[in-house]
């Protein structure tokens, strides 16, 4: 990537391609529907993210607890080692009528996929814990809100990495660049926004739902 100057970065990504867009194959065990896994071609574009993130140089990342947020998250950071976590505030938008049955994440199956890559707190497989069905979309928007206004209150990062869905990665460049809003369905799996953080603490777009990362696909 290009030399971008700046007081702080982040590069916002959405999941690759998953078996909540594509109907079950065969190919993956989609062991519980409302959070279904990457598919390979999901998986072919999630390792395509490598150099990028690598390039980028993270200090730290922050993914959607939703597996396959977290599978992205996985492969992005392949190459470098930087704190992880899960976070819900970047999770799906609760209005797809599969998440009705969701019962929270399978805490095994997490810390035995991922290892010591992200901490996987209890929480996580309790239903409380995420938004309730359904979910209009000022709520999506209040919670993406409260977590860049998170991070931006912190002074120990420079360049972070926040993996999530349609919904939270436009609601997410919106609460940074408002004027860069746009719907859910026009952000592209695995595309990468990269934004700049100005001195004064306004936000620029460098690039915005790119894929030419994925052209080999």
């Amino acid at each position: 990537m290009s030399a971008v100057t700046g007081v702080r970065e982040v590069l916002v990504v959405r999941h690759g391609e998953a078996y909540n867009t594509v109907e079950p194959d065969g190919a993956r065990e989609v062991a519980d529907p409302s959070n279904p896994p990457l598919t390979p071609r999901g998986e072919a574009q999630a390792a395509l993210l490598g150099p990028v993130v690598s390039a980028f140089a993270p200090d730290v990342a922050v993914s959607s607890p939703f597996l396959r947020a977290a599978q992205t998250g996985a492969a992005a950071l392949a190459d470098v080692v930087v704190p992880a976590a899960l976070d819900v505030r970047m999770c799906e938008h609760f209005l797809y009528e599969p998440l009705r049955a969701f019962d929270g994440i399978d805490l095994a199956d997490y810390r035995a996929r991922f290892g010591a890559l992200y901490a996987v707190p209890d929480e996580l497989a309790v239903r409380a814990t995420y938004p309730g069905f359904p979910e209009d979309e000022a709520s999506v928007a209040r919670r993406v809100t409260w977590l860049a206004d998170a991070w931006r209150a912190r002074g120990d990062w420079e360049r972070a990495v926040f993996v999530g869905h349609g919904a939270t990665v436009s609601a997410l460049v919106a609460a940074l660049v408002p004027s860069a809003a746009v719907v859910a369905p026009d952000v592209g799996h695995c595309s990468v926004t990269r934004l700049v953080e100005r001195p004064g603490g306004a936000w620029d777009v460098v690039s915005l739902f790119d894929v030419t990362h994925l052209r080999e696909l």
